[in-house]
């Protein structure tokens, strides 16, 4: 997966939102999967876009479907399939870096 220049305005803008810099982060690409990483403890945040085509039974044709997978430093995974959910996620765990840094 290629992390597009869209998605990370987006996720520095959502940095800065809380009062983060870009500088507090490192940025990992590793098995297609994006990393954000907490330089300061190493916490980890990543996404990936799982790609899939079915065969729609009602109309015949081959559909795609999208759906990024998320993970967080506990292991927990989730799966969303619109952009605007993995920034919500991300900010969810951008605030819980404050109670532990």
């Amino acid at each position: 997966m290629k992390f597009l220049e869209t998605h990370r305005i987006d996720i520095i803008d959502s940095f800065e939102e809380l009062n983060y810099t870009k500088a507090d982060f490192h940025f990992i690409k590793r098995k297609g999967r994006i990393i954000t990483q907490y330089a300061t403890t190493r916490s980890e945040f990543s996404y990936f876009l799982k790609k899939d085509i079915t065969l729609d039974p009602a109309s015949g044709t081959f559909v795609e479907i999208q759906q990024y997978e998320i993970k967080e430093n506990d292991g927990e995974r989730y799966f969303v399939e619109q952009w605007s959910r993995v920034l919500y996620h991300l900010k969810k765990w951008l605030k819980t870096l404050r109670k532990v840094g």
